[in-house]
């Protein structure tokens, strides 16, 4: 599988509350996969974060449309990712090396299953 689309949001610049999202594709399949970290200790303590595994949230079918709904539902279920990463304007698909698409549209996800898989 291949990571075609991903977002990550910080409270306020805090790195130890992260959430990411992540889709990964196989052409066939995809998966929305989900992670948080969070802060260990406390404000007199050495601190530090922990991460929990990622998770598969959903599994639907390599169509735009399946995608695109998918991943706007795992955004609404997620506070951090709504609250800062304001998916509807950061989520970002393909990588740098073929293009960066930013936002969450029927259409994105169609141009970036083309670049990755050919015709959709």
């Amino acid at each position: 599988m291949v990571k075609i689309g991903s977002i990550s949001a910080c409270i306020a610049g805090d790195h130890r509350y992260t959430e990411r999202l992540e889709v990964f594709c196989d052409g066939n399949t995809c998966e929305v996969r989900y992670q948080d970290t969070g802060a260990v200790g406390g404000m007199d303590g050495p601190g530090g974060a922990y991460s929990n595994p990622w998770k598969v949230l959903t599994v639907v079918s390599a169509d735009a449309k399946s995608i695109a709904n998918a991943v706007r539902n795992a955004c609404n279920e997620n506070h951090v990712i709504r609250e800062y990463g304001k998916p509807s304007k950061y989520f970002y698909w393909g990588t740098y090396a073929c293009g960066i698409i930013h936002g969450i549209s029927i259409a994105k996800v169609e141009k970036t299953l083309q670049k990755y898989f050919g015709s959709v």
